[in-house]
Formats: structure tokens, sequence, C-alpha cells
């Protein structure tokens, strides 16, 4: 016999933005590079019953890396 005793959140983030730019550099200065990101998602849950929930939706992200000399 297996038991176990799991809990689960009460609540669920609908929409969720992101937005993340970074600059780098190496040591010699030779180089640099930014990094920027843009990530967006979009969940919807659906109720089956009262226990069962189905939780849908979607991802879209962007990345875009710069190389600068």
């Amino acid at each position: 016999m297996v038991s176990g005793l799991t809990f689960a959140q009460d609540y669920l983030d609908i929409a969720s933005l992101n937005i993340s730019q970074t600059n780098m550099e190496d040591l010699d200065q030779t180089f640099n590079r930014n990094d920027t990101n843009l990530n967006l998602e979009v969940l919807y849950p659906i109720a089956l019953s009262n226990d069962i929930v189905l939780i849908t939706g979607f991802t879209a992200e962007n990345t875009r890396l710069e190389l600068r000399n």
C-alpha cells in the first residue's frame, strides 16, 4: 500500500511578462555583448470538475544577442 500527502496552491498566475537585459564585457575590453530577453506567458485554467483543472495557455519568447567590437 502506498500513501502520501500532497498540497496544492490556491492561486494561479494568469499572465506573466518578464523583460531582462544584460551587458557583458570581456576582461581585455575587446568586445561588448548585450543580451535582451522578452517572455510572455498566458495561462487559461479550465475546470473539468471540482477536483480537476486543466491548465492551458501559451508562451511567447524573444531573445536578442548583440555582439559589438
